[in-house]
């Protein structure tokens, strides 16, 4: 499994979940990481693999989902945990959502769930095609992207009530799909800071750039561009998985990481790129800034794109000062 991050609050707490491959075993851990002092301040270990986390209001606590299908919460600084509720499957993505205190998750089983972690049981569900592969949010809005290359856009104004509410859905046409906002697997999705839209990547190598009002006008803004391609000896072209998105918080320019072992940042609006991280050693499976957006972290670890590969080298964890030039927009 990959390692995933999800940055903290001022203090620039990290959560890390890693669970390599070990011969015929995993090992399944939550880890919390205070990166101005290099510390390790509390752990967890689970009895199979954590796949997503998130803090909750109070930055002291993390709800996380995974492989046993449970929502947990973990205290970081009692080191306790508790089950919240459960999905029928592995549990893909977690996100708390500040307005209405609440979590909400997607897994394999095909559903979208609110929690209250006041409740024993979910307050809202809701049912989509396939199983959930990336997800996000904002005060307004919940975007998810499944298994079958469908994506969802839920209004949460009103909390669990995104049951019964309204909503778009891209990729529903059988007849070849052409609203699909990506031809191949999404990898990652995450909204703008300004609340106006949203990107994703896909395993095509490719990002997109979308927006949620229907206007024509705004939709004419919308589009995707190629990255994190590796040019071969022979002059041909591989495109590689674009594996995280991850946006700054000040300035709303984007950083992508992919399986070439590249950290690239862009301005969206201007559609540029604004710098690029020297190469690292195996694939960057997932990025997280610091809440003031002075530090880049980077999860590096092989994700098997081509199957059991000999001497690659052991997962980590790579916290990178950030330039302001190198995320500042340019125009």
């Amino acid at each position: 499994m990959m390692p995933t991050l999800y940055a903290g609050h001022e203090e620039c707490h990290l959560i890390a979940k890693k669970s390599p491959a070990l011969q015929h075993h995993l090992i399944e851990m939550l880890r919390v990481y205070d990166v101005d002092n290099s510390e390790l301040i509390s752990q967890h270990e689970f009895q199979a693999a954590p796949l997503d986390c998130c803090f909750l209001s109070d930055f002291n606590r993390v709800a996380v989902g995974g492989l046993t299908g449970g929502i947990h919460v973990f205290d970081v600084h009692g080191a306790k945990i508790s089950q919240v509720g459960r999905h029928d499957a592995p549990v893909r993505s977690v996100r708390f959502h500040r307005p209405t205190n609440l979590v909400y998750s997607g897994g394999w089983d095909n559903t979208i769930r609110a929690w209250d972690l006041r409740s024993p049981r979910e307050i809202g569900m809701a049912a989509i095609h396939g199983k959930v592969y990336a997800m996000d949010l904002n005060d307004d809005k919940l975007v998810v992207c499944d298994s079958m290359k469908r994506t969802y856009i839920y209004d949460i104004r009103n909390g669990a009530e995104m049951i019964n509410a309204e909503y778009r859905e891209y990729g529903c046409s059988d007849a070849g799909a052409s609203d699909q906002i990506l031809k191949y697997q999404i990898r990652s999705v995450r909204c703008f800071p300004n609340g106006q839209g949203f990107a994703a990547s896909s395993i095509e190598g490719r990002v997109t750039w979308e927006y949620f009002d229907p206007n024509p006008e705004v939709q004419s803004r919308k589009y995707a561009f190629k990255c994190h391609r590796i040019k071969e000896a022979d002059g041909s072209e591989t495109a590689c998985p674009v594996n995280s998105i991850v946006f700054h918080p000040r300035y709303g320019t984007f950083a992508t990481g992919g399986s070439d072992g590249g950290v690239s940042i862009w301005d969206g609006l201007s559609k540029k790129r604004l710098c690029r991280v020297p190469p690292l050693p195996t694939s960057v499976s997932s990025l997280a800034f610091n809440s003031s957006g002075t530090l880049l972290a980077m999860a590096v670890s092989y994700m098997f794109e081509r199957g059991p590969q000999p001497g690659q080298p052991k997962p980590q964890i790579i916290v990178r000062a950030v330039r302001e030039e190198d995320v500042r927009p340019k125009s």
